[in-house]
C-alpha cells in the first residue's frame, strides 16, 4: 500500500512556513536597511574625499550638482547610477549629501570641516 500526505497534512505544513516567514520577515526588513545606511555611508566618505582631492587640486570645492554620471566623471569616482538606492548630491561648501529613493526618504549628511572627522548635520 502506497502511502502519501494527505491535504490537511500539506495545508498544516505551508501554514507553519507562513507563520515562520513572517515573524522572520521585520528581522529581515531592518537588516536591509541597516545595509542601505551603510551603503550611503560609504559612497559619502568617498564622495567627501573626492571634494578634498579636488579642493587641494583646484583651490575650490565641487560646485553644486545632483546628477549622479556628472557628478562621477568631473569628480573622478564611481557612484552607482542604474537602480541606486540613494540619490547624492555634492554642494560648493563642502557638504555631501545622500536622499534615499523611495521607502522613508532618509538623508544623510557629512561636511568637510577643517577638522580631522567629518561633522555630521545639515548642509548649510
Amino acid at each position: 500500500m502506497k502511502k502519501s500526505f494527505t491535504l490537511v497534512e500539506c495545508i498544516l505544513v505551508l501554514v507553519i512556513v507562513i507563520i515562520i516567514m513572517a515573524a522572520f520577515m521585520p528581522v529581515f526588513s531592518k537588516a536591509k536597511e541597516r545595509n542601505l545606511d551603510r551603503e550611503a555611508s560609504v559612497y559619502l566618505k568617498m564622495l567627501q574625499q573626492a571634494e578634498k582631492t579636488r579642493k587641494l587640486e583646484s583651490g575650490t570645492y565641487y560646485g553644486d550638482q545632483s546628477d549622479t554620471a556628472t557628478i562621477n566623471s568631473n569628480l573622478r569616482i564611481m557612484l552607482p547610477t542604474i537602480a541606486s538606492n540613494w540619490n547624492y548630491t555634492v554642494k560648493s561648501t563642502g557638504c555631501v549629501q545622500a536622499v534615499r529613493n523611495g521607502g522613508d526618504a532618509r538623508s544623510w549628511n557629512l561636511i568637510i570641516t577643517n577638522n580631522a572627522a567629518p561633522a555630521s548635520g545639515l548642509c548649510p
